[in-house]
Parts: structure tokens; sequence; C-alpha cells
């Protein structure tokens, strides 16, 4: 056996143990969530443009400082994709950004659904807390008391009443309107009904969960945890940068 072929040998082991290796973390992203215990064990994904580093590295600290290490960043849909599939569609009531936003959420409930991911957080990048003193325990207390039985769970303002704020951060509300969609979690019975009627509801996020919320009578909550540092980071993450490549 000569020196090219041992090296070739050699080669296709290294590569084997990479690919190996390779799905063994990928799955194990989402496989973490299939027998869980903790808020923690959810995959999140945020959703953050290539181009806004400085919300990525926001959400990085906000995230390890609250010991939720199981997440993933998501790029949006692309201003030029957008606008072909609005197009072919005849989606022309929203705005390009407001599209993409809706896509790229609707993309990760497809995915968490062939997957068979029953729970998991979907975020935007421009989070902060509420107060200073909630820590990773007094989120998870949140999630605990409802996690058998919600469909949707807001972990940002809503309306408890219509027009009406709920104040008190340290009561879970029964929401009946998303005031935001910055950072939530589903489980996949909600999936389902969201991807049998984004296209035909054909409005924002936030207002197509209200409708889908109201139609199908939902069991969401909602506890005021974070809010979006507006003053650091602009306005909405499609709105406020171009696009980059879909993801």
């Amino acid at each position: 056996m000569n020196l090219l072929t041992i090296s070739l040998i050699l080669l296709l082991i290294v590569l084997i143990v990479l690919v190996v290796v390779f799905c063994f973390l990928r799955d194990s992203f989402y496989n973490i969530s299939k027998t869980h215990n903790e808020l923690k064990d959810l995959p999140i994904f945020i959703i953050n443009l290539k181009n806004r580093k400085d919300r990525k590295e926001n959400m990085i600290n906000l995230l390890d400082r609250l010991n939720l290490k199981n997440y993933k960043f998501i790029v949006p849909l692309s201003k030029e994709d957008s606008k072909k599939q609005m197009k072919e569609l005849n989606f022309n009531n929203i705005s390009v950004e407001q599209y993409s936003l809706l896509k790229t959420v609707m993309k990760i409930h497809l995915d968490m659904l062939k997957r068979n991911i029953k729970e998991y957080i979907i975020a935007e990048d421009d989070l902060e807390l509420n107060y200073n003193d909630i820590d990773y325990n007094y989120i998870n207390s949140r999630y605990k008391k409802i996690r058998n039985n919600y469909d949707l769970f807001f972990l940002n303002f809503c309306y408890s009443t219509k027009q009406k704020k709920s104040d008190n951060l340290y009561k879970i509300i029964r929401c009946i309107c998303a005031g935001f969609t910055i950072f939530n979690i589903s489980n996949n019975k909600l999936s389902n009904k969201l991807l049998d009627e984004y296209l035909i509801y054909r409005r924002p996020l936030d207002h197509f969960y209200n409708y889908i919320m109201n139609k199908n009578k939902l069991n969401v909550y909602g506890s005021k945890i974070f809010k979006q540092n507006t003053k650091k980071f602009g306005t909405d993450i499609t709105g406020s940068q171009n696009f980059n490549k879909p993801w």
C-alpha cells in the first residue's frame, strides 16, 4: 500500500468522523426538546439580519445571562425573494418587510411540525428585560405554570382585555390580543392552524396571530418578561436595515 493510498484512506476516515459529528450536533439542537422539563431545553430561533451584528451580540449576551444556550440565528427572507413571492401570490396588502417576517416565522413553524418538535421559541433580536432582577428561574417558573395547557405563550406585553394593558409583571394573564410578537413559546398544535391559514388571511404577523387566537379560541397567555430596546436598536428587524440573502 503506497503513501497516496494511505493518505486517501485517512482523509476518508476524517471526513466520515466529521459528518457523524455534524449530524449529532445538528440533531441535538432539536432532539433536546423531545423530552424536557425546563424552558432551557427548548430550541430558540432568533430572527436576525446578517448585517445587524450589534443585535446578534445583544441576544447572545442576554440569553447567556439567562442560561438559555439552545438557540440559532435565522436570517429572514430576502427583499428580492419576498417581492417575487408576493407578486406570485398576489400578496399585496402588507409591506415587503412584513411579508418577510411572516414567511420566515411560518417556515420555522413548518420545520418544527415536520420534525415533530412539540415546543419551541421564536424571538426577535432587539430585546431587553423589563426589569433587571428577572432571572432564568423566574422565567422558567412562568413557563411551568402553563406548559400543560397552552397553545401560545407571549413573554412580552399583550392585552388581557381589549385596549387595556396589563401592567402587572408578576401575573400570567389570559391574552386575547398580542401587543407584540417579540418572544413567544409555541407548540405544534398551533402550527397546523397557522400554516393552514396564513396565505388566506394575508396580514402582518401580530394581526395574523390575533386572528388565529380568536377564531380558534386558543389558550394564549402572556407575561411581561421582555420588551424591545427601540432606543438602542431602532425599529423592526426587517424594517430597520436592508435585507440579506434568504436563509
